[in-house]
């Protein structure tokens, strides 16, 4: 699997730091584009103002307009500094409630719905500190399959409303840090707009268990991982 930047530019991608940085079509600057006749075409600064330019339709068409050569992009310096929070809800449905309340979104904002956080919660084992994060969960709210909520921001805490049962910033530490290596994992990730939010997960979540399962429905987190109850 390969990532590249004419990748990129080509299917509009979003990453994780958008709320702060931007889409790629923010930081496109200038690229050059070879058409399937052979023609080559180029953009270059300044950005047109109107809506409907032909590198704007071009940003996001998965090759239909030809093939991106050279890319052109607008960079930002790294943060001096990063702090992390995590937050875990009974449900997907009461996150997304708590992020609906945001006066202003961190740099990233992550919410696992209970699949996805069961899964990062039974990679990350048995120590410990795991156990004991079970236990304090189950203590201060009963969540047993909880869903995770990860924020990092950039340069200054985030501002968070109450709500919600807080583990600091270590959950939020080890996602960033070890991400698909080992210490969490990654089932599926989109931006849909807010009113899609409730369902796509559902959706995405019940393709996954029946690609890996063959029985076509969403019957939850399977047991194996539930942990230990520890």
């Amino acid at each position: 699997m390969h990532s590249t930047a004419g990748g990129w530019v080509s299917t509009k991608a979003t990453g994780q730091e958008s709320n702060q940085y931007g889409g790629i079509e923010d930081m496109v600057i200038s690229a050059t584009c070879v058409r399937s006749d052979g023609t080559v075409e180029g953009h270059e600064v300044p950005r047109e103002s109107g809506p409907n330019g032909r590198w704007a339709q071009a940003i996001g068409s998965e090759g239909r307009f030809g093939v991106i050569t050279t890319v052109t992009l607008r960079t930002h310096r790294l943060p001096r500094s990063r702090f992390y929070a995590s937050r875990f809800f009974r449900s997907f449905e009461e996150g997304i409630g708590f992020l609906s309340s945001l006066d202003r979104f961190p740099t990233v904002a992550r919410l696992s719905d209970t699949v996805e956080t069961g899964i990062s919660l039974a990679v990350a084992g048995d120590g410990a500190l795991t156990s004991l994060a079970r236990r304090y969960l189950r203590f201060r709210g009963g969540l047993g399959d909880p869903s995770m909520l990860v924020v990092v921001n950039n340069e200054m805490p985030a501002k968070l409303p109450d709500g919600g049962v807080s583990l600091g910033a270590l959950p939020a530490r080890s996602g960033r840090r070890g991400g698909s290596r080992g210490r969490g994992l990654q089932t599926g990730s989109g931006c849909p707009v807010w009113c899609r939010i409730p369902w796509r997960p559902l959706q995405t979540g019940t393709a996954f268990l029946a690609s890996t399962t063959g029985s076509g429905k969403h019957s939850g987190m399977p047991a194996l991982l539930r942990g230990s109850g520890a």
